[in-house]
């Protein structure tokens, strides 16, 4: 594929990724909402001080929406689009997320960043068709040394 539309993807990728992350996430008052609804502990919390967590829930969906979306556009300008292609990329989020660690979005980033870069180096040094061993094999051991992910934070009980 062109070289151009796979690095004005990437540049977009992280510019939407770093608005997101600024915006919702960090400075406002909906990103603090976002951050008391997503732990556990804290949802009785959240209905007693007002918040309307089915409200923020759709929300939150909406904006995950919002986001594959954009990934499935970039997805299109960097590879060939076939319908039998949503299993393997949904597959290969999962195994980011996991490893990066549940409800980080930081550690989504890193997590796609080594298995990327795992994959690329599998791919180079070993045989293309095996790529997907050595995230695999990333995934495996993340989970033996480090059950919550790379920047995950271990849920008391």
């Amino acid at each position: 594929m062109d070289t151009k539309a796979r690095e004005r993807a990437l540049v977009i990728a992280l510019l939407a990724s770093l608005v997101l992350w600024l915006t919702a996430i960090l400075s406002t008052r909906l990103g603090l909402a976002f951050t008391v609804e997503g732990f556990w502990p804290a949802f009785l919390g959240a209905l007693v001080v007002g918040l309307n967590v089915k409200h923020l829930y759709a929300l939150t969906f909406g904006i995950g929406a919002a986001c594959v979306g954009a990934a499935g556009a970039m997805l299109m300008a960097v590879t060939d689009v076939t319908p039998t292609i949503g299993p393997a990329y949904t597959l290969l989020a999962f195994v980011i997320v996991i490893t990066g660690g549940l409800g980080s979005m930081a550690g989504a980033l890193l997590g796609g960043l080594l298995i990327g870069l795992t994959e690329a180096l599998g791919g180079v040094l070993f045989t293309p068709s095996a790529k997907s061993m050595f995230a695999f094999g990333l995934l495996v051991l993340v989970l033996l040394f480090r059950p919550q992910g790379i920047l995950g934070r271990k849920v008391a009980g």
